[in-house]
């Protein structure tokens, strides 16, 4: 099973290297709430959410998380996603992503698609 989840994902993973470091993490930013949510992460927390999401959504085992540290200001969070599936032409996702701001945790679960040109956007 695992040897063809890797096949499978393969293609879609090269694709990815040609994004232009475009993450497409931004839409997912959105269904963030909470009084330490989005607003309260720096440039910084969101580069390094942005690219632990990134690669968990695409290379991640389901059930395993991905870390992300600021070491600037402690902020941290995991990137937990499910079993992908196929949605029409698109690899889809199930996540949940627990982000801890200052000490609070802001969890969102959601599920997001790959994108032709590789990005992941959340959808419904």
């Amino acid at each position: 099973m695992r040897v063809i989840f890797a096949i499978a994902f393969l293609p879609l993973g090269l694709a990815a290297c040609g994004t232009g470091g475009n993450l497409g993490t931004d839409a997912l930013w959105g269904s963030m709430t909470g009084n330490s949510g989005p607003a309260a992460m720096d440039a910084q927390d969101q580069r390094l959410a942005a690219e632990a999401q990134q690669k968990a959504l695409e290379f991640g085992q389901a059930g395993q998380a991905t870390s992300w540290s600021n070491p600037a200001n402690q902020h941290n969070g995991q990137i937990v996603p499910g079993t992908p599936y196929k949605k029409g032409s698109s690899f889809c996702r199930p996540f949940t992503h627990t982000m801890f701001i200052d000490g609070q945790p802001n969890t969102t679960n959601g599920t997001a698609c790959r994108q032709p040109d590789g990005r992941w956007s959340q959808v419904g």
